[in-house]
């Protein structure tokens, strides 16, 4: 099995640096409903152009949907939903279950759980597979004999980050950001405030940051588990 390199795109310039470098898919998102919402992110205009340009090389694009919505929200969300199938999307990576509903209901298009899901053993890979999702994209705090577990899920591909930021709290289920300046990374807005200097007592230091994540050396180990696709983080850096 061909492992899949999948590359962030925040804006067009990473977009074509990404496939012109050798990746097979891209992720990316619109101007709203993501969770990189401080990124370039595309239009609708540009969303249509990109696609156009990957499948003509058989590359794909996923659209990244996968923040909490409120629902006077949904009506929006729908509406990029739409767009993206008329468009050709690969697929949609999600972690609203309002949306989930919505695409198995009105949509044939392949279903992605984020990592935003926090789904972090095989009982939620299982859950998944109930569900009609085809792809989940696994915590980063999972270990490799964990995630070999869950490749062995019937009908589902597993995908994993291998390089970029850790996040300090369990991805999907942090509310520091929040907390400390009412931004929510839950909707898009993380300020990343585990990456600042921080006091305790006498002491100064970055203690909610840890080195990030580099698996370059586990890759054949991420093969030979099972594992789908490898995700490169980074929507937010340049090209």
């Amino acid at each position: 099995m061909k492992l899949e390199l999948m590359a962030p795109a925040g804006n067009k310039e990473s977009f074509l640096s990404a496939l012109e470098n050798g990746a097979d898919s891209v992720y990316l998102g619109l101007q709203k409903f993501n969770a990189r919402r401080p990124a370039g992110n595309f239009d609708f205009f540009s969303l249509n152009k990109a696609l156009l340009y990957a499948h003509s090389d058989d590359k794909k694009i996923y659209l990244t949907l996968n923040i909490d919505l409120k629902s006077n929200e949904l009506h929006e969300a729908v509406c990029f939903i739409e767009f993206a199938h008329q468009a050709g999307i690969d697929g949609i990576i999600i972690k609203d279950p309002a949306l989930l509903q919505i695409i198995k209901k009105f949509y044939d298009i392949n279903i992605h759980f984020s990592t935003q899901n926090a789904i972090e053993s095989v009982i939620g890979a299982e859950f998944a597979a109930s569900q009609g999702v085809k792809r989940i994209v696994l915590a980063r705090e999972m270990e490799l004999e964990e995630i070999t577990r869950c490749t062995k899920t019937d009908g589902l591909e597993i995908e994993v980050f291998t390089e970029g930021s850790m996040c300090f709290s369990v991805s999907g289920r942090c509310l520091l950001s929040s907390w400390v300046g009412g931004r929510s990374g839950n909707r898009g807005c993380c300020t990343a405030p585990c990456r600042v200097l921080w006091e305790s007592g006498k002491k100064s230091g970055n203690f909610f940051s840890m080195k990030d994540l580099n698996l370059v050396d586990s890759l054949g180990k991420l093969e030979d588990a099972g594992v789908k696709a490898l995700k490169i983080e980074g929507r937010l850096k340049n090209a």
